[in-house]
C-alpha cells in the first residue's frame, strides 16, 4: 500500500476522533491551557473548540520560544463538503493576541508549529474566550 495514503488516511482518523471530543465554547467562560512541544519533534501542537453561533473569540498565547500560529475553522456546510478557511495567522513570534469571529458552525483550531527544532521539551500557554 502507497505510505501516503496510509499517511493521510491515519490524520483523516485522527482529525475525526479529536473533531469528537472538543468542547463547545461557552461565552463569558476563559479557557486555559499548557500545550507542550517535544524534542526533536517538528509537528504541530492544535487546540480546537466547536462553536454552534456567531460570536466573538478573544484569545492569547505566550511561549518561551518563537512559533508560528495559525487560526482556522473546519465549518459545518450544509452540503457536507469539508474546507479550511483561515482566521489568523503569524510567524516567528512568542506571544500574540488578537481576536476574531466564529462565522460558521463547526471546529476552530489553534495551530502551533515550532520555528526550529527543539532540543528540549518546550511549553506554550494558550487563553481563549467567547465574549
Amino acid at each position: 500500500m502507497n505510505r501516503w495514503v496510509v499517511f493521510i488516511s491515519s490524520i483523516l482518523l485522527g482529525l475525526a476522533a479529536v473533531c469528537q471530543a472538543e468542547p463547545v465554547i461557552s461565552p463569558g467562560r476563559w479557557y486555559n491551557e499548557v500545550l507542550t512541544f517535544e524534542p526533536q519533534d517538528s509537528w504541530t501542537v492544535e487546540s480546537c473548540f466547536k462553536s454552534h453561533q456567531l460570536m466573538r473569540v478573544e484569545y492569547h498565547f505566550e511561549s518561551a520560544m518563537p512559533v508560528n500560529f495559525n487560526f482556522h475553522a473546519h465549518p459545518e456546510l450544509e452540503n457536507g463538503v469539508h474546507t479550511t478557511v483561515k482566521i489568523d495567522r503569524v510567524a516567528k513570534v512568542a506571544r500574540h493576541s488578537s481576536e476574531a469571529n466564529t462565522e460558521l458552525p463547526g471546529l476552530y483550531c489553534f495551530d502551533f508549529f515550532p520555528s526550529k527544532p527543539l532540543g528540549l521539551a518546550r511549553q506554550l500557554t494558550l487563553r481563549y474566550r467567547a465574549l
